[in-house]
């Protein structure tokens, strides 16, 4: 894989929605073993997980409400784990091209979901270059939704 190829860590690319960038971010735990006198004689870095992001354009009316939040995209990426989606973001205005934002959070390899797993509500995005009305939607149980 070259350094420029664009991932698709969520799969959302066969949706009617075209990958334009996507983004690795990371969090790690720390362990420093500090010495008598205050200096760190060492540290061992830890539980390193994956929350990549991806943007994608529009490439004709799209139904956003096949997607769920939560779902594990399977194709584990050489050196990564599967990845679940867990948030969706949609932007449009006026004389912008509108995008749609996936991230997600990487689960542990073999790993399935059946709980979490929330169905997005109908939502249509169209190619058009202006603001498009949706409608909000909230869930809840925010609780639930923590992957």
């Amino acid at each position: 894989m070259s350094f420029a190829a664009k991932i698709d860590y969520v799969g959302l690319g066969s949706t009617g929605l075209v990958l334009r960038s996507n983004g690795q971010n990371g969090t790690n735990g720390v362990l420093e073993i500090p010495g008598s006198d205050g200096s760190i004689l060492g540290d061992e870095i830890y539980g390193h997980v994956k929350n990549p992001t991806c943007e994608y354009a529009i490439s004709g009316t799209t139904q956003l409400s096949s997607l769920k939040l939560g779902k594990v995209h399977n194709t584990e990426l050489t050196g990564m784990g599967p990845f679940a989606l867990s948030r969706l973001a949609v932007s449009t205005g006026a004389g912008a091209e509108p995008t749609v934002q996936a991230d997600a959070v990487q689960i542990e390899s073999g790993a399935t979901r059946t709980i979490c797993v929330y169905d997005v509500p109908s939502l249509s995005v169209t190619p058009a270059h202006h603001a498009q009305a949706f409608g909000a939607f909230t869930y809840t149980e925010s609780k639930d939704l923590v992957l």
